[in-house]
């Protein structure tokens, strides 16, 4: 997660529009890395239901500029001027609505506002509730900091034991890289607030340590403001590298050699490392777009032996015959069983190491998430091109309780599990517990007969040992 925060990646602001239900604004998956408005063909004046009749109202909080802001007594901006030319493309009469951040989502997910503009990206949290248009403009997350401070650079804020105080507006995607990379792994406490403007009023009277929040806001704080600076992070020096037309990303790969003065064999002591960056289009000839792939079961995707898996060119010569073959068969990629040459029937872990796995998937806040899901439906695209959903299931320990002639635990709680099979160790079944104190519990059962086995196998364990 470092590198996510340390590169500051790029966001999408993007046009939220009424509740989830309707099918006229498309929802992207996930945050993008460029933004444009929804297009009408039309121009003749709208019928369509507003929140006021006659009225487009737009949500948003302005204090954000350039997006939006107060000038004059007036809310302006890029955001007003986009929802001015949307309004008077449909024949109404635009009406601006200045609230929290936070209220912005509620307003349109319950139709006092039509329309929500106010620097905001997508977030699967958001999808569920409203409908965003494709983005509009690019903006990349910054740091903002005293002229003076001791804060030099991002890398500092991960420097151990240092535990800044980051000052961030609430729900922001700077609130989000701030939580999940630095609060969430205990390098920093994160201070929120209702507005960009009171987290640097905060910055200036030393209540926080930095600020994180979007670079054309931050440009208009540090103006505004004597004795504040923006830290130079990689993708604001590049900044005019980075694309912004839609399916195009700044993609970045990290290069090291080592540079000892030595000439022998001998494992370095000093090494290069290089980022290389390059404006780059949709890496498939698709597009964004589902693709259709090569499962090579045969030959592998790296060299076996020498640098192994690593990223060095010459390894990368045995994928070519099964991307080859994949090209021969229209398709557009290989995905490789066996990627290195380096599994071996032989290879075998032990239920220790299963728990331990188990037990540090858990500990981590996206895994965790996952385990805990009991069941979901994911969209998929077949051979033949028809669509289809998939239902998958993580719930078997709990779905199969009815079937088993014992009791369930009476300590603990079953909360995850995963199952698994092969010949040698037959049926087996990892799965993760919690007891009413906090306590949390692994259990790992082998070479049952059946999936019911494993699940009885681990009722007695955990009654046994789980203590209240």
């Amino acid at each position: 997660m470092k590198k996510l925060f340390a590169l500051m990646l790029t966001l999408a602001m993007v046009l939220s529009l009424a509740a989830c239900g309707g099918n006229d604004a498309p929802a992207k998956e996930e945050a993008g890395e460029d933004t444009a408005v929804e297009e009408s063909t039309e121009t003749t004046e709208s019928a369509l239901p507003t929140a006021v009749d006659g009225v487009l109202t737009m949500a948003t909080n302005a204090a954000f500029p350039p997006y939006e802001y107060i000038e004059g007594g007036e809310i302006v901006g890029i955001d007003a001027e986009i929802a001015g030319a949307i309004a008077e493309k449909l024949g109404l009469e635009l009406q601006i609505d200045d609230m929290e951040f936070d209220s912005i989502v509620e307003s349109v997910k319950g139709g006092k506002a039509d329309i929500g503009l106010a620097g905001m990206t997508v977030t699967p949290e958001r999808q569920e509730v409203i409908n965003f248009t494709a983005s509009y403009a690019t903006g990349v997350q910054v740091v903002i900091v005293t002229e003076d401070s001791a804060i030099t650079s991002v890398d500092d804020l991960f420097a151990e034991g240092a535990m800044h105080i980051i000052g961030v507006q609430r729900n922001t995607t700077g609130d989000l890289y701030s939580t999940w990379d630095l609060e969430d792994a205990g390098l920093a406490t994160v201070d929120r607030y209702s507005k960009g403007a009171d987290a640097v009023q905060a910055l200036l009277t030393g209540k926080v340590d930095c600020v994180v929040i979007d670079n054309e806001p931050a440009k208009a704080f540090v103006e505004a403001n004597e004795g504040l600076k923006i830290l130079e992070t990689f993708v604001k020096v590049e900044e005019d590298w980075v694309p912004s037309d839609p399916g195009t990303s700044l993609y970045l790969r990290p290069f090291l050699f080592g540079n000892d003065e030595h000439l022998g064999v001998h494992a370095v002591h000093r090494a290069t490392f290089v980022l290389i960056a390059s404006p780059s289009g949709s890496y498939y000839a698709e597009g964004i777009n589902p693709v259709r792939i090569y499962v090579e079961d045969e030959y592998i995707r790296a060299a076996k032996g020498g640098t192994g898996f690593a990223k060095v060119g010459g390894n990368y010569a045995a994928s070519l015959i099964g991307q080859q073959k994949a090209e021969k068969m229209g398709l557009s990629n290989t995905h490789f069983e066996n990627p290195t040459g380096l599994h071996h029937p032989n290879h075998k872990s032990t239920a220790r190491e299963i728990a331990s796995i188990m037990a540090y998937a858990m500990n981590m806040k996206l895994c965790r998430k996952v385990l805990l899901t009991q069941s979901y439906t994911a969209p998929c695209v077949g051979a033949d091109g028809a669509k289809f959903n998939y239902n998958l299931y993580h719930n078997l320990m709990v779905t199969k309780f009815d079937e088993i002639p014992v009791n369930q635990p009476k300590i603990v709680k079953v909360a995850a599990g995963k199952t698994g099979f092969t010949d040698e160790a037959r049926f087996c079944l990892v799965t993760y517990a919690e007891s009413s104190d906090g306590h949390g519990y692994v259990c790992v059962t082998a070479e049952g007969d059946s999936y019911n086995a494993c699940i009885a196998d681990y009722i007695a364990i955990y009654n046994t040992y789980a203590k209240p």
